[in-house]
């Protein structure tokens, strides 16, 4: 039989766990805001298949990455959690994608999708 020091620590692990699977809802929901919003403007942009990736290409890497954060919101809220607290650890996971991207794209127009001019070096 557990005592309630193993029950008191087994709950702690719990909750760290369900807001790790939501951080991660909120990492991959932000990646899925500029793939999205670049594909339906008809823009290319960076995605794991190749650099830059076509409109429709992206499209459908936003659409998953965002059925991807709902299925791990779904997932975590099978475990108890409330909007308050998830929904702050959400937008934690969502900023710190924001940053890390606006940093990545920032001195890259490659990865932003530019091409670079024709004739010119890397073209």
């Amino acid at each position: 039989m557990a005592n309630d020091g193993d029950i008191a620590e087994e709950r702690s692990t719990m909750w760290i766990g369900k807001f790790v699977i939501l951080f991660a809802a909120g990492l991959v929901g932000a990646n899925a805001v500029p793939h999205y919003v670049k594909g339906i403007t008809g823009a290319r942009h960076m995605s794991p298949f190749g650099k830059p990736s076509s409109a429709v290409v992206n499209v459908a890497w936003g659409a998953s990455n965002l059925l991807g954060a709902l299925w791990l919101g779904v997932w975590a809220s099978h475990y108890g959690v409330t909007i308050g607290a998830g929904g702050s650890v959400v937008i934690a996971g969502a900023l710190v994608s924001g940053l890390a991207l606006a940093k990545g794209w920032q001195d890259d127009p490659l990865a932003r999708g530019e091409l670079p001019p024709i004739g010119s070096p890397g073209a």
